[in-house]
């Protein structure tokens, strides 16, 4: 919506795996090393952990555009299932038919698949993102899929990436033989100071402007404290103060503009009683992004219920036994996209 007014050939704030936006800072280049590491040298299983929104899907996807052809990847984008949907996901991938069979026909069917795939050069990486939605039931399976192997190698490499409760989850007594498989393990930390800038002026070069351009100096510091570093955060909150921004037709946006964007993610809808001449209290802040949704919905009906109730009851009281037909006045406008 704001590409025009600033100037942008594309939007740079978006939140997807765009490889031409990938922005590797210290702890990106470190993990994307040891996964590189982990798939040359043929490693059983590899573990990488982070919170919400510090780019495990993005350094996947970085991962899975170098690979060579020969290595082929088996993605589990959402593993929110039972052992035996991914046991079938995984035949059909090997292209067995997994209808009528049970756990073990579908296990000792796979190894065939990737021995004869391992005689052809081939190598399988399973990689199962968001891997801390697995039950301990699918866990324990996983790990029993890496014993698919030959006398001289794995026939299965496995990576899991999750959020920080896949590691607590690790920790858990019955996972020991799983954690002690762990050859790769790898913790993605949010960025520093430095690399928040660099990662903002990264993107917005890319979409044909720069920081200098976009945000006022002064705003780096209260940008990285917003955000934490975080990728996804950061790319909120730029997205939501440019958009700020061009509504109030600034030129930069502004440490006042960044605070509007944070009150705008973050707020709920405030009263704000102000006091009019006659003493009447009349006016209310504007509602946030918070009433959005079944919550917001079912606030909104019930306040329009109790105004027409109430207009019902006044109507006969102001305007007397002749008050005119009412006439719908009211034009919608369309609104600008919400974060």
């Amino acid at each position: 919506m704001y590409n025009p007014y600033f100037g942008f050939s594309f939007s740079p704030f978006e939140n997807n795996p765009d490889q031409q936006f990938l922005f590797l800072s210290e702890g990106h280049q470190e993990a994307i090393g040891a996964l590189f590491y982990f798939v040359q040298e043929k490693k059983s299983f590899a573990l990488v952990c982070g919170d919400v929104g510090t780019g495990k899907t993005m350094i996947v996807h970085h991962l899975l555009s170098k690979l060579p052809g020969s290595i082929k990847p088996i993605l589990i984008p959402y593993p929110d299932v039972e052992y035996i949907e991914i046991s079938r996901y995984i035949a059909r991938v090997l292209k067995i038919n997994p209808v009528g069979k049970g756990v073990l026909d579908l296990t000792d069917e796979i190894k065939t698949a990737l021995i004869v795939a391992g005689l052809d050069g081939k190598q399988f990486v399973l990689i199962i993102d968001e891997a801390h939605l697995l039950s301990i039931s699918s866990l324990e399976y996983i790990r029993l899929l890496s014993n698919i192997e030959t006398t001289e190698k794995k026939l299965l490499q496995i990576l899991l990436l999750g959020q920080n409760e896949l590691s607590q989850k690790l920790r858990r007594s019955e996972m020991r033989q799983l954690r002690q498989r762990i050859n790769v393990n790898r913790f993605l930390s949010p960025m520093s100071h430095s690399e928040t800038i660099g990662y903002i002026d990264h993107r917005l070069r890319v979409a044909g402007s720069s920081f200098g351009r976009c945000f006022e100096s002064s705003c780096k510091k209260m940008i990285y404290k917003m955000t934490g570093g975080v990728p996804r955060s950061i790319n909120r909150l730029c997205d939501t103060a440019l958009l700020v921004c061009m509504i109030e037709k600034g030129a930069k946006v502004t440490m006042r503009v960044l605070k509007k964007a944070q009150d705008a993610l973050d707020g709920h809808a405030i009263p704000e009683r102000k006091e009019s001449k006659s003493g009447r209290f009349f006016s209310i802040k504007i509602l946030k992004p918070a009433l959005a949704g079944v919550g917001g919905i079912v606030f909104l009906l019930a306040l329009g219920f109790l105004v027409y109730m109430g207009a019902q009851r006044l109507e006969p009281w102001i305007y007397g036994p002749h008050f005119p037909e009412a006439v719908n006045t009211y034009v919608e406008k369309p609104l600008p996209r919400g974060f």
